[in-house]
């Protein structure tokens, strides 16, 4: 095997071995009582890949010392066949740890926070069960099934809280009816006539009725209401129902009262309508099935479903929202956002804990308030911030925003913002978690946390950090090959007892190389202390590379063990 070959697989050796040696450890230190268990091979992994990009600068030392010390030959001709092997594998870690380093945060991270929410979901729920709270119970636990719906715990409380629900709806009593009242409305009732009559040419005698019914409430004169009103009915019933059945005729008036909040603009209602029917006996029902289709469409433009923001948690989450919404308007309203957490999936950000304030400014200069909202879930997508939260398969269980003033733009469910959700994203991520953001990613988030308000520091400090990693791993690379080469052993083959020597050898350069790492951070401090700002990205890349190249000239300076001078 040729002395390049063999360098390269030595260093990738020890690297693999450590790596092993990393991964054994993180599963020694693994804790259940902070890590969901469900997590458990993730979070290994990521520990043992975050400990190796560590220390991979000391292993590459350690490697090529290792591989150049037992070779055999004179020390110019091994370094110079050390010269290719040690840039190529240098470069291809280096490229590994600049790509793979920020997933392997962002899986760090998520992992943690996603525990810490499913410990903090599981230990509301159980409060909610013993308080008797069964729909804040069942909330708090539809998040814990999203992060980890196999867990004993969750399995256990699922079935308590399933007994508890099922008595609860035994002992329930029904409420009554209340009819709400409608002003007198000639105008509107003929409208809803007019919209009636469309609907019954189409055959659509489900919503003529209700619109003829309507009709006739906002207007008792209008006779022609309550005659199409009527006649929509018993084309309803001619369709196979027997007037006599109760059962169909309360089916039938079922279906009306979902059509009813369909067309008055309560799509979550007419959805949690539909939704029931579609589970009875008449769920075939074509009507049913048709409706149920357009009001869960409808929801989708007025709400969002618990589930998404549910799954979103277990992915990247970033704590202690605090933003300023940035205005495309000079001059324009003062838009902040604050939140307990949010969550990143699929273009959408998801807040728990959400508030949202918005001011102008007054006539004499103060401003004054304009809107101001809370919610317990809100999602921000294609700018605009929906904040009703209806659970899928329980849609009786929604969670809705509570308004102090405003709104100031959009419905009563929705605000229109002129913000990226993917941009506050990054902005976020900039201020408490840059170190999982990727290359590409941490660049765009420098101005993006600008514009949001946020301290642009932490994401370039970390950029700063970043970049150390390549001119730490060939600094290195350079000095184990030049340390082995020169310190090899003379004369005879190596032994192969003293590659068990190794972690000695390790642990007798530990303190240079924390020395090193020390060293490098004020060298990150002080560029970023010259200029606050990504200019201090080439400042610290001129000293790391003054301290690369004294680095060599020193090593290659090195006495060899027989007393010759280079």
């Amino acid at each position: 095997m040729s002395n390049g070959r063999r360098i390269f697989g030595v260093a990738v050796l020890v690297d693999l071995i450590a790596l092993l040696g990393f991964f054994f450890a993180a599963v020694a230190s693994f804790s259940a009582n902070s890590i969901v268990p469900v997590f458990a091979l993730k979070w290994e992994l990521a520990e043992a890949f975050s400990g190796f990009f560590s220390w991979l600068a000391a292993l590459q030392f350690l490697g090529l010392a290792m591989a150049l010390g037992s070779a055999k030959g004179k020390v110019e001709d091994l370094l110079q066949g050390a010269i290719l092997p040690t840039v190529v594998l240098s470069a291809l870690l280096a490229a590994f740890a600049l790509i793979a380093g920020p997933q392997v945060d962002s899986v760090r991270s998520s992992v943690r926070s996603s525990s810490a929410a499913f410990t903090s979901a599981l230990d509301s729920a159980r409060r909610g069960l013993e308080s008797k709270d069964l729909a804040g119970a069942r909330w708090e636990l539809s998040l814990c099934q999203a992060i980890s719906r196999k867990d004993p715990r969750v399995v256990d409380l699922e079935d308590r809280l399933t007994k508890a629900e099922l008595k609860a709806l035994r002992d329930a009593q029904p409420l009554p009816v209340v009819e709400s009242r409608q002003e007198r409305d000639p105008t509107a009732a003929k409208d809803y006539y007019l919209k009636a009559l469309a609907f019954s040419e189409k055959g659509d005698f489900f919503s003529a009725n209700w619109y003829a019914s309507t009709a006739a409430r906002l207007d008792p004169s209008y006779t022609d209401a309550r005659r199409l009103a009527a006649t929509s009915w018993e084309a309803l019933h001619a369709r196979g129902s027997d007037p006599a059945d109760k059962e169909r005729a309360a089916f039938y008036a079922r279906k009306l009262e979902g059509y009813g909040l369909l067309r008055s603009g309560d799509p979550v209602g007419a959805y949690r309508v539909f939704k029931e029917l579609s589970g009875g006996k008449r769920a075939d029902d074509p009507d049913v099935r048709r409706y149920l289709a357009e009001s869960l469409a409808e929801t989708e433009k007025a709400a969002f479903f618990k589930d998404e923001a549910d799954g979103a948690i277990a992915n990247r989450l970033v704590p202690d929202i605090l933003f300023r919404a940035p205005s495309r308007e000079a001059g324009g309203p003062l838009r902040i956002i604050a939140a307990k957490d949010a969550a990143w999936a699929e273009g959408a950000l998801y807040f728990r804990e959400f508030e949202y304030l918005e001011t102008v400014p007054g006539p004499a200069g103060p401003e004054s308030l304009r809107a101001l909202v809370r919610s317990p879930c809100a999602k921000l997508t294609d700018g605009k911030i929906f904040l009703v939260c209806v659970e899928r398969d329980r849609p009786a269980n929604v969670q809705r925003p509570s308004w102090s003033a405003g709104p100031a733009s959009g419905p009563n469910s929705i605000v229109e913002i002129p913000v990226s959700a993917e941009s506050a994203y990054r902005a976020l991520a900039s201020r408490v978690r840059p170190e999982s953001l990727s290359i590409i990613e941490a660049w765009r988030a420098v101005g993006e946390a600008k514009a949001f308000g946020i301290d642009s520091g932490p994401i370039i400090r970390a950029l700063l950090d970043r970049s150390a990693l390549p001119f730490g791993i060939f600094t290195a690379s350079a000095l184990g090959a030049l340390a082995g080469g020169r310190f090899r052993r003379r004369g005879g083959d190596f032994p192969k007892g003293l590659y068990a020597l190794a972690p000695i050898m390790a642990a007798a350069l530990l303190p240079i190389f924390l020395l090193a790492g020390r060293i490098d951070a004020l060298i990150s401090a002080w560029s970023f202390r010259l200029q606050p700002s990504l200019s201090s990205l080439p400042i610290a890349a001129g000293l790391r590379t003054m301290l690369l190249f004294l680095a060599v000239l020193l090593m290659a300076g090195v006495r060899d063990v027989d007393g010759d001078v280079d």
